[in-house]
């Protein structure tokens, strides 16, 4: 049969405004949420492209917010599709010196990657190439959105990766989210160019693979879960049994 779904946008100020979501629940079997472009070079600082948390916790701009505000105003869980890039955010920082950390003064222009060439904005693809082409860069971890990024002098690149995006996919599942969408397979590393730390050549759609495995890991532990607390359901019933006996 056919399916009927949208992309919403995931920013605050586009989700009070623009959206009926009670209506949009009735009528829609899945809403594909586009949570990245949360910042970019449009803003003052750094900031991650999509956060999945932040050490704020009035801070808007992020995957946790996103979804939790959905859910409270009438999407059903599992018709919340969870949006994740193979893309990052390029900025050019005003001052060096603070280049390591996220939230630091940037331009209002920025860099652009080889073959997208749209400036503020590199594919997957294009980051890993430059990364493990170019030594110079630095890749750091910003714990607080549990995203990557990547310095060089005054040059910032703010990204998704695999471990960034077991997160998200995790935080999705346990959710009982509806599935996941990716924005876009065409540059996430389709050819298979990326190296890993120990020289190996990894396989093609490295990022799409670590989704895959991402969930078939949370699956698991989901498995695990379910099956200790059978465990401890029986233990109960054993201990209401002894309590039976002895009166």
């Amino acid at each position: 049969g056919w399916s009927l779904t949208a992309a919403l946008g995931a920013g605050k100020d586009t989700m009070e405004v623009a959206y009926d979501l009670s209506q949009l629940n009735q009528y829609l079997d899945h809403i594909h949420l586009m949570c990245y472009d949360y910042h970019g070079k449009w803003d003052s600082q750094t900031g991650a492209n999509a956060p999945l948390h932040s050490a704020d916790p009035n801070d808007v701009n992020t995957v946790e917010y996103s979804v939790k505000y959905m859910l409270e105003h009438g999407i059903e869980p599992h018709k919340l599709v969870l949006g994740l890039p193979m893309y990052g955010r390029t900025f050019i920082h005003k001052d060096e010196l603070v280049s390591e950390k996220l939230g630091t003064p940037s331009m209002s222009t920025a860099f652009s990657g080889p073959y997208t060439k749209e400036d503020g904005f590199m594919g997957y693809n294009e980051i890993c190439e430059e990364l493990q082409n170019n030594t110079s860069w630095k890749r750091l971890w910003d714990e607080s959105s549990l995203t990557p990024f990547a310095v060089n002098g005054n040059k910032v690149i703010v990204y998704d990766d695999e471990e960034s995006l077991k997160y998200k996919v995790k935080y999705a599942m346990e959710k009982d989210l509806g599935g996941l969408m990716i924005w876009s397979i065409d540059i996430d590393d389709f050819r298979g160019d990326c190296v890993a730390q120990d020289g190996e050549k990894k396989e093609k759609f490295q990022l799409l693979r670590s989704v895959n495995e991402a969930i078939v890991s949370s699956l698991r532990e989901i498995d695990v879960e379910k099956e200790k607390e059978k465990e401890k359901e029986k233990e109960k019933e054993k201990e209401k049994e002894k309590e039976k006996e002895k009166e």
